[in-house]
C-alpha cells in the first residue's frame, strides 16, 4: 500500500512539474516549432515567447503554435523562410511585441484573431513593406516604427487618443492619413526623428497632441498642424521645414524647446497667440533669432506646476547669436524666483546672464522688494533683516552675477563686513517662499 501511496505521489508531481508553463520559450528551429504541440501543449498563457531561426537554420512553418492565445512579451527576428503567421491565429493579446522579420510580406500574413497590443517596436526589413500585419488590431498603447516603409496597414485601429507614436530613421514618402483614424481628436504622443520625406498630412483634424516632438527630419505638409489647438509639450529640434511653422492656436503650453531654427527670427512669427510657457523654456542654437520679446507678459509656473513636473523651473536660452534684447520683465523675475534653474549663455552682447544680472539689479523689478522689511540700506557690516525671514537662506550676487557668499539668517542678521563695497542682490528663499532685495555696501567710517 505504501508503495502505491509513493508511486501515485511521485505521478503527481511529474505531471505538476510538466504542467508549469516556463516563463520564456525560445523557438529557433522548425524542429523546436514542431514539438511545441508535444512539450507545451498546456502552454496558452506564456510570458515570454521568441521565435527567432538564426543564421543557418530556416523556420518555415510555426502552425503547432495554434494553442497560445495570451503572450506578454512575443519577439520575431529574422525567419529567413517564414511565409506566413498562420498558426498564431488564436493569438488575441499581447502586451509588448517585438517585430524584425526578413522575410513575412505584410499583405498576405496577418495577426488573425489579435485585437490588442500594448506595445508594438516594428523594424521595417526593406522599403516596400507596410503596416498591414497589423490589420485587425484595433487598440495599440504605443507605436514605435522604424526604417524605411510605408505607415498604412492599420484599417481597425480605432482611436490614439491613449497612444505613443514614434517614428524613426524613415526615408519613404508618408502622411498620417492611414495612420491616424478619421475619428481621432487628439493623439496621446507624437515622436518624428531623422524622417525625411514625411508629410503631416492627416493630422489637420487633431485638435491636441499631448507631447510633439519633431527631431532632426525634412518634414512637409507643416501647414496641416498650424491649427492644433493644445500641445502641452512641444519640441522642434534641427529640422528642415517646406514652409513657414505656424501654431495659430497654441495660447499655452507647459514645455517649449526650439533648437536649430534657423529661419526663426521672432518668436511671435510662429506663436501669434502664445501667452505662457508654464514650466520649462529651452531655446537654442537659433541663427537668426533677435526677437523673444513674446515672453515680455508670461507669468511664472505656479508652485503645483513645478511640484508635478519635479523639476523646478528650467529656462534656458543659450547659442542664439543675433539675441541681443532679453526680455527683462519674464527673465528678471525668473532669476530672482529660481536663480538655480536659469541658463542665459552665449547670445549677443546684452542678451547673457552677467549683463542681465547687471539690469535685473539697476531696474529693481522683483516684486518682493521692500526696504520696510531689512536695514540699514546702505549698510556697512550688520544687515538686519525682520523675524519673517529668519531662519532662510540667503545667497548675495554681485552686479556681474557671481555669488559672493551665502549662509542662513541666524538671529535676524545677514554680515556684510567682509564684502567689499558696492551694489548687490541678495535673495532669501525657504521652500516656495523667495524674496529678493536690492542692496548698497558702504565702506565703514
Amino acid at each position: 500500500m505504501k508503495k502505491c501511496l509513493l508511486f501515485l505521489t511521485a505521478c503527481l508531481a511529474f505531471d505538476f512539474a510538466f504542467a508549469q508553463c516556463p516563463s520564456t520559450i525560445i523557438l529557433s528551429s522548425q524542429q523546436e516549432v514542431n514539438n511545441f504541440i508535444n512539450d507545451y501543449d498546456h502552454c496558452i498563457e506564456i510570458d515570454t515567447l521568441i521565435l527567432d531561426d538564426g543564421e543557418d537554420i530556416d523556420i518555415t512553418d510555426i502552425s503547432n503554435l495554434r494553442n497560445i492565445k495570451k503572450v506578454k512579451l512575443l519577439r520575431i527576428t529574422r525567419l529567413k523562410s517564414l511565409l506566413s503567421l498562420k498558426g498564431l491565429d488564436s493569438l488575441q493579446e499581447v502586451r509588448e511585441l517585438y517585430y524584425s522579420a526578413n522575410s513575412l510580406n505584410a499583405s498576405n500574413s496577418e495577426f488573425t484573431s489579435l485585437k490588442t497590443i500594448g506595445k508594438i517596436s516594428h523594424y521595417f526589413s526593406n522599403g516596400d513593406e507596410d503596416l498591414s500585419i497589423y490589420r485587425n488590431v484595433e487598440s495599440i498603447n504605443e507605436l514605435r516604427i522604424q526604417y524605411d516603409g510605408y505607415l498604412t496597414g492599420l484599417y481597425k485601429l480605432n482611436d490614439v487618443s491613449s497612444t505613443k507614436i514614434v517614428i524613426l530613421d524613415n526615408k519613404n514618402e508618408n502622411n498620417f492619413s492611414f495612420l491616424i483614424p478619421s475619428n481621432s481628436s487628439q493623439i496621446k504622443e507624437l515622436h518624428i526623428r531623422n524622417c525625411e520625406k514625411l508629410n503631416l498630412y492627416g493630422l489637420n483634424e487633431i485638435d491636441s497632441i499631448g507631447l510633439l516632438q519633431i527631431f532632426s527630419s525634412k518634414i512637409k505638409g507643416v501647414t496641416h498642424i498650424s491649427e492644433i489647438g493644445k500641445i502641452p509639450e512641444l519640441s522642434l529640434l534641427n529640422n528642415e521645414y517646406d514652409s513657414p511653422v505656424i501654431f495659430n492656436n497654441i495660447d499655452n503650453t507647459k514645455v517649449l524647446s526650439i533648437r536649430g531654427f534657423n529661419e526663426l527670427i521672432s518668436l511671435d512669427e510662429i506663436f501669434p497667440k502664445l501667452e505662457s510657457v508654464s514650466v520649462i523654456l529651452s531655446i537654442f542654437d537659433n541663427e537668426n533669432l533677435s526677437d523673444i520679446s513674446l515672453l515680455n507678459d508670461f507669468k511664472l509656473p505656479s508652485k503645483d506646476e513645478i511640484l508635478f513636473y519635479d523639476t523646478g523651473i528650467r529656462i534656458s536660452i543659450v547659442g542664439n547669436p543675433n539675441l541681443s534684447m532679453c526680455n527683462i520683465n519674464y527673465l528678471c523675475k525668473a532669476i530672482n524666483t529660481y536663480p538655480d534653474s536659469i541658463l542665459i549663455e552665449n547670445n549677443a552682447e546684452r542678451c547673457n546672464e552677467s549683463s542681465l544680472f547687471e539690469d535685473c539689479i539697476s531696474s529693481a523689478v522683483h516684486e518682493h522688494q521692500e526696504n520696510s522689511v531689512i536695514y540699514p540700506n546702505p549698510v556697512e557690516d550688520i544687515l538686519t533683516v525682520s523675524s519673517n525671514l529668519n531662519d532662510f537662506n540667503f545667497h548675495i550676487y554681485n552686479n556681474l552675477g557671481e555669488m559672493v557668499r551665502e549662509g542662513k539668517v541666524v538671529n535676524n542678521q545677514v554680515d556684510f563686513t567682509t564684502i567689499q563695497t558696492g551694489t548687490y542682490l541678495i535673495k532669501f528663499s525657504k521652500g516656495f517662499i523667495k524674496k529678493a532685495f536690492r542692496i548698497i555696501k558702504q565702506a565703514s567710517f
